[in-house]
């Protein structure tokens, strides 16, 4: 029985102390392209985006929770918080899996944020201004009678 070798005949394996050593560090540029840091920059954009289906499905409820509570409405509840906790289970079993398993280096995976602490309050502040326009269309139906007349400009 012959044991299949994970590496190409041509290649040499190194152990992990190797690739981690301070002298191949002082060879190599820090910003030099290397399958490690290939994977490690997959496995964190993964990570990230599961992550924040995570956050995502909590956010979801409390919104529905808070807009039931201001309607008088439980239907809130279930419109946003059934895909809330259905992300938060799809975004943890998602999560385990990219946390097991190596990823696939051969598809390109593109991840694009705030380069800075001001772009990013601006992406929140633009991203809760369409979610606030969003909600907003559902005011009239959910306020009492005569409520919107007290409350324009």
């Amino acid at each position: 029985m012959s044991v299949p070798t994970p590496f190409p005949a041509g290649q040499t394996a190194h152990t992990l102390d190797y690739w981690t050593s301070p002298e191949l560090a002082r060879v190599s540029p820090p910003n030099a392209p290397s399958r490690l840091r290939q994977l490690a920059d997959a496995q964190g954009t993964l990570t990230a985006a599961w992550s924040s289906a995570i956050g995502s499905g909590p956010l979801l409820l409390l919104a529905g929770g808070f807009v039931s509570a201001m309607s008088g409405n439980p239907a809130w509840v279930l419109i946003l918080g059934l895909p809330g906790v259905a992300l938060t289970v799809l975004g943890l079993v998602s999560w385990k899996r990219v946390r097991a398993t190596l990823p696939n280096t051969k598809r390109l995976l593109i991840a694009r944020g705030p380069g800075s602490a001001r772009g990013g309050v601006m992406m929140v502040s633009v991203l809760a201004l369409i979610l606030g326009g969003l909600l907003a269309t559902a005011l009239p139906g959910i306020a009492p009678p005569g409520e919107l007349r007290r409350c324009s400009l």
